[in-house]
C-alpha cells in the first residue's frame, strides 16, 4: 500500500498487472542514456508528444505518483523492476551520473 507521499517508492504487486506493454516500454526508455527528453521517447515510439504525455499521466496515476517527476518514476521503476518483469536501465557513475539509492 502506498504511504500517501509523492516521494514514496512502495509498490503494490497489482500495479505491474495494470501497466500496459506500451507503458512498460516507455518506463524502460526513460532510463536509456541515449534518450534525453520525452520528445525523444515519442519520436522513437512513433507517437506524438501529446499522446506520450497522456501515457505518462496514466502511468503516474497507476503507480501512485500523481504529480510526480520522471526521475521519481524512474527510481520507482528501478527499485521495482523485478515485480514489473522488465529491465530498467539506469545511468551509472561510469557515465558521470550516480546510481539510485
Amino acid at each position: 500500500m502506498l504511504c500517501g507521499s509523492n516521494c514514496c517508492v512502495h509498490v503494490q504487486k497489482s500495479h505491474a498487472t495494470f501497466l500496459k506493454p506500451k507503458e512498460l516500454q516507455i518506463i524502460q526508455m526513460l532510463g536509456d542514456e541515449n534518450i534525453h527528453t520525452l520528445k525523444d521517447v515519442a519520436f522513437r515510439l512513433g507517437l506524438t508528444y501529446s499522446t506520450l504525455r497522456l501515457y505518462m499521466t496514466q502511468i503516474y496515476n497507476k503507480v501512485g505518483l500523481r504529480g510526480g517527476s520522471q526521475r521519481s518514476l524512474l527510481l520507482w521503476a528501478f527499485k521495482n523492476q523485478e515485480k514489473l518483469g522488465i529491465k530498467v536501465p539506469f545511468n551509472t557513475k561510469e557515465n558521470g551520473k550516480e546510481e539510485p539509492g
